[in-house]
């Protein structure tokens, strides 16, 4: 991947009036770390901490923000905010590139829906889809482009075809396996199969535009 520009982060006023009321109440100096747990489904979190010699070290707000470098492309242009509520502040972060909060089941296609046109269905199984995360890039796997297509088989089923950024992608079977989970619980049932193809290799060409910018290739 090209190199990575500065992180653009957005913090709203409450949020630094609240963190900065924080970080008064500690013994010791300390910044505001946001940082990423990755995976399929990669989560956002904030916490205190002291800076480490690999941090990327954003000021906002007279304030510190500690991001590292895998948290970086997760991060960028991203904001922070901040809600009160009766338990105290709760910050939640937000941004192009920041992963959505994962439901416990992805949206189904309801009874009323199961007259929808195939490219219905098809976008519905696509937008679940954006929220697997290639742990190995931090991207979703439609915009990576991982997603070749999809076709309907003569018994009614979905057929996927998807591809891994290499051949010796270390999670290509638990990939596989979610995103056929997913595309079942959109659908209704037993309903998609899964297709690994090779060719075309995969490349950043077959990223999306929105994809494509926030690597630096657009």
């Amino acid at each position: 991947m090209p190199d990575s520009a500065p992180v653009k982060l957005t913090v709203t006023p409450l949020a630094i009036e609240q963190l900065k009321g924080i970080l008064a109440q500690q013994t010791k100096p300390m910044d505001v770390r946001l940082y990423v747990v990755a995976g399929i489904y990669p989560t956002i979190h904030m916490s205190l901490d002291t800076g480490k010699a690999d941090d990327e070290k954003i000021e906002v707000g007279g304030l510190n923000f500690l991001v590292d470098s895998l948290s970086h492309r997760y991060l960028d242009d991203a904001t922070v905010d901040c809600v009160l509520g009766a338990e105290g502040p709760a910050f939640k972060v937000t941004g192009p590139n920041v992963p959505e909060e994962v439901d416990s089941k992805p949206p189904v296609i309801t009874p009323t829906q199961a007259d929808a046109s195939p490219s219905e269905k098809e976008a519905s199984v696509r937008k679940a889809l954006k929220k697997v995360f290639d742990p190995e890039i931090p991207m979703n796997i439609v915009d990576l482009g991982l997603i070749y297509g999809m076709s309907w088989t003569p018994e009614g089923k979905l057929s996927i075809q998807m591809t891994m950024t290499s051949p010796g992608c270390p999670v290509a079977e638990i990939l596989v396996e979610e995103v056929r989970r997913i595309a079942d619980e959109v659908l209704g049932g037993d309903m998609a199969v899964v297709d690994v193809v090779w060719d075309p290799p995969w490349g950043p060409d077959k990223m999306s535009e929105f994809a494509k910018r926030q690597f630096g290739y657009a």
